[in-house]
Formats: structure tokens, sequence, C-alpha cells
């Protein structure tokens, strides 16, 4: 989410740090660096510590200087020493809002969101037309899961600040969570108005575009995203999915593939380009990436699921190490009994009818579609295929496989 920062000057009143004419050139010198936008955070750490040190200062002066080093602090990431010269500052001056702000900064850094709340709302008592105290709170309401809240404090924000665009951004993704797309989409737009090169915009705007089944339109952002930052990993995953969907498979690989190169941590992407490899054809490619997804959360069923398919499908023996793989699992919970139909220890009809919902049915068509093919039951399958592609819904990895597996048309099943 887009957070708003400031150095804390409001006004020319509060500039007096570097108005201040002393005897000691010296501490005059290190005042007046503590004031410098330009200097590097190791430079306002030192020169402000020096003029602190001066005994030169007014009180005034002092909160500014505790102020300053607060900011070059929260910059390194070293939020404890950050809120500790905030919270001296407020002592010695408890009437500047911006000083508040910057403390519920670095207390919602530290993930203190009640404190941070109470900060800006601090701020706010002082200053009503402090707009990105309206925008930091909607933040952090956002990351309570409060997002009633949110969209209100990123409200008024713009009514303070029509030109906001990272407060429309953060008022977008709240209206997308609480599934109200289309004002998502007009925040979005406002954002990009006013801010015509916003990455996150475009990215947020893909996003619903995917979400809604537009995939074009999708991509279209997506493809801008990345004419702005070509380093941006989230807009490569984004379009990647968006081709997967319009079975546009060779194009989903190479940007998975750009996903990881630049986040090779990228859990999702792996599981990406898996499916996109799958449906490709590419069953041994598909397992290896299977394998990573399945490394990073051994417990969840469905990874357990599709690497044995993969392997199957590629006419690899699997079977003891998905029984390994299996053995963690959750054998009560669906998918339960198609992972016991893999092991041999139930039947297509009892996976069939432990299906309780139109979604399982749909997964039970597909997964034992894939039980039939290795199992050379080429018309059976084909019939399961053709059942998981007209009950599935169209979002479901299992619709595209099936469609995927069904144009393959099998004549001769690899054995499992």
């Amino acid at each position: 989410m887009n957070r708003q920062w400031s150095f804390a000057t409001v006004g020319p009143a509060i500039l007096g740090l570097v108005l201040l004419v002393i005897a000691s050139v010296g501490a005059q010198t290190a005042i007046l660096r503590c004031d410098d936008r330009n200097a590097s955070a190791d430079q306002l750490i030192a020169s402000c510590s020096q003029a602190l040190q001066s005994g030169a200062l007014t009180q005034q002066q002092r909160a500014l200087a505790y102020n300053h080093r607060g900011l070059a602090y929260h910059t390194k990431g070293q939020n404890d020493l950050a809120i500790a010269d905030y919270t001296q500052a407020l002592r010695i001056n408890p009437t500047n809002p911006l000083i508040y702000f910057n403390r519920g900064n670095a207390y919602d850094d530290k993930g203190l969101t009640d404190l941070a709340i109470a900060d800006y709302t601090a701020a706010l008592r002082i200053d009503p037309g402090l707009s990105d105290a309206y925008t930091n709170r909607g933040v952090v309401y956002a990351e309570k899961g409060h997002d009633d809240l949110a969209i209100a404090d990123y409200t008024q924000a713009l009514r303070l600040d029509p030109k906001s665009a990272g407060a429309y951004v953060n008022r977008g993704n709240a209206y997308l969570r609480t599934g109200q797309d289309d004002l998502a989409i007009a925040d979005y737009a406002q954002a990009l108005r006013v801010a015509p090169s916003d990455v996150d915009a475009y990215y947020a705007r893909g996003n619903v575009y995917l979400k809604k089944g537009q995939y074009d339109l999708a991509i279209a952002d997506y493809a801008q995203a990345l004419r702005i930052d070509p380093t941006d990993a989230n807009a490569y995953y984004g379009r990647a999915a968006a081709n997967q969907k319009q079975g546009r498979n060779d194009l989903a690989v190479a940007d998975y593939t750009q996903t990881l190169r630049l986040n090779p941590n990228f859990a999702g992407a792996y599981t990406g380009r898996g499916y996109a490899l799958f449906y490709l054809g590419r069953f041994s490619e598909a397992a290896a990436d299977f394998t990573r997804t399945l490394n990073a959360d051994a417990a969840a069923p469905y990874p357990v699921l599709w690497l044995h398919i993969a392997h199957a499908r590629a006419g690899e023996d699997d079977a003891s190490g998905f029984a390994a793989n299996a053995a963690s699992l959750d054998h009560v919970k669906w998918p339960a009994p198609v992972v016991d139909l893999y092991l041999g220890k139930s039947t297509v009809d009892q996976v069939l009818a432990a299906a309780a919902s139109n979604d399982q049915h749909c997964e039970a068509e597909f997964y034992v579609a894939e039980w039939q093919l290795w199992n050379r039951l080429v018309d059976a399958a084909r019939t399961s295929l053709q059942q998981a592609i007209q009950i599935c819904p169209s979002s479901f990895t299992e619709y595209d496989a099936a469609r995927a597996e069904f144009g393959r048309a099998p004549a001769a099943a690899p054995a499992r």
C-alpha cells in the first residue's frame, strides 16, 4: 500500500534550525546539515547528534533535531531509535502534528498498529487538514482488516488533496477487497489521470481486469506497468496469468520465467509456470516446478496431487514419492478421497460420491480423468474430462487442465 512521508516541517516558522546564528561555527554547520534534505541518513544522524550535543539550540530547535534524526534512523530501518527520538521531540513540543505523523509511521513499520492509529489521530486533532495522516491511518486500518474505516479515511484524504494518486490506489485496493470492482477500477483510472506513470495503479487495475475475466485489458495494463518499470516481478506474474487464461501458455511460461529471474523465491510463479507447462504437455518440466511449489508448502494437498499427476503423465514411476508426500496430508477433508484413489485405497465411484459441492464435483471429474488416463481407460477419461469442462468454473485450474487434456485426445496414455 502507498504510505505518505513527511520531513516534519510545517511552513517557514518551523525552519528555525537553518536560521539560527551561533558563535560556534562547528555547531552552526551541524545545525544547517541537520536540516539538509539532500544529506544521507548517516550524515543526518551525525549532524543532528552534534547539534543536540552543542547546547546551542532552543527547545523548538531541539525538538526538530530529534525529529530529523528520528527520520534518519527510520530510513535505516532502526525504528526503535526513531521512535525514541520522536518521543523525545514530542516531550519538548507536543503540538507538532508531523512528529506524531512520523512516529505513527515508525510504529506501523514495527507492526504496532494501534499505536500508529493513535499517533495519526493525534496529528489530525492538531491539524485536521493533514491529508497524509488520513491516508496513512487508512493504510493501517486496511492492515487490520477494517476496510470500511480505511475507505472513509482515504475519502477524507482525497477531499483535502484530490491529486493524491496514492490515496486513489489505496482506496481502489480497499474497494477491490470488499467486492466493489467497478469502484476500484474508477479509482485506479483517477490515479492514472493524476499520475500517468503510477506503476501501482496500472498493476492494480490489471488485477481487477484479470479477476473480471477481461484478459486483454489486464494484459495491456500489466504491459504498461512493465514499460514504466521493467523490474516489476508482480506485473510479469499478472501478465503471465492473463495469457495463461487465454491459452497463450508459451507467453505465460516466458513471463513466469522472467518473474522468477527477478524474484527466485516467488512460489506462486513456480506453480503458475508448472500449470502452463502441463497444459503444453511438457510434463517433466511441470513436475520440476511443482516440486518447488511443494517445497514451499509440504502440507498443501494440491501441490502433492499435481506433482504426482505431472510425473505420471510423463510416464515416470512416482508411486513411492507420492505415498511419502501424501503421508502428511489430512486424510479426512477434501480432496482426501482423490488422494486415496491415487494411493489405491478408494474407487472412482467413491471419489465421485464424496464430492459435496459443484466445485468438488468439478475437481473429482478432472482428477478421476487423470487416474483413468494412467490406467489406459481413454474413453472413460474423455467422458470425465468433458464433464469437468462442463461443470468447472472457468477460473479453476482444473477447467484449463481438462481442456488441455481433452485437446490432446490421448489414444495411448502412458502407463502409471
